[in-house]
């Protein structure tokens, strides 16, 4: 199992995933991604980065953390986008590619969980743009579809670029739109 890239799997990123009937069915699946994420230390994906064409992501928080909380969401769907914010993102499909997106600041997320139970969370600032980033890859849309300063850089000066400017809430309220 092996992340795919562009340039090189443009189709399979721009593809829509398909709904998942039974999450039960992509177990083995989730298992290798988690361990994939867990050894590359990659802290979120969705299932078409592995060319899986299915509607499925996979959040793991504390990354670094003995305690880690692993949150995997099928068929996630934003029903509600609320503020404003703004950071530099990066994707491990886009290798050294970073760009400033904005993305709403508060999320309605509904999707379900891997036993087929229906999960409605509300989510707010990072883990917000971590969610609606992984919920374009199901849609076919990559991060640079929607950002600006677009840089391809070395990891150093995409570190100095995100200290010049930095991740910014412009607002916590106000419906939010693409």
């Amino acid at each position: 199992m092996d992340i795919k890239t562009i340039p090189g799997n443009e189709e399979i990123l721009r593809t829509r995933c398909e709904e998942v009937i039974n999450p039960k069915d992509y177990e083995e699946d989730v298992k290798k991604i988690i361990d994939y994420c867990l050894t590359k230390k990659i802290y979120a994906v969705a299932a078409n980065q592995f060319g899986i064409l299915k509607r499925f992501i996979v959040i793991i928080n504390d990354l670094d953390n003995d305690d880690k909380k692993i949150d995997v969401y099928f068929n996630p769907v934003i029903i509600k986008m609320e503020g404003l914010q703004y950071s530099y993102e990066g994707c491990v499909s886009s290798s050294n590619i970073i760009g400033k997106v904005r993305r709403p600041y508060y999320i309605r997320l509904e999707a379900i969980d891997q036993n087929g139970k229906d999960i409605i969370k509300d989510i707010e600032g990072m883990e917000a743009i971590v969610i609606s980033h992984q919920v374009d890859h199901l849609n076919g849309i990559i991060f640079t579809d929607r950002a600006t300063d677009v840089y391809d850089v070395s990891e150093e000066k995409q570190i100095e670029i995100k200290k010049e400017d930095p991740y910014f809430v412009e607002s916590t309220i106000g419906l939010f739109e693409y």
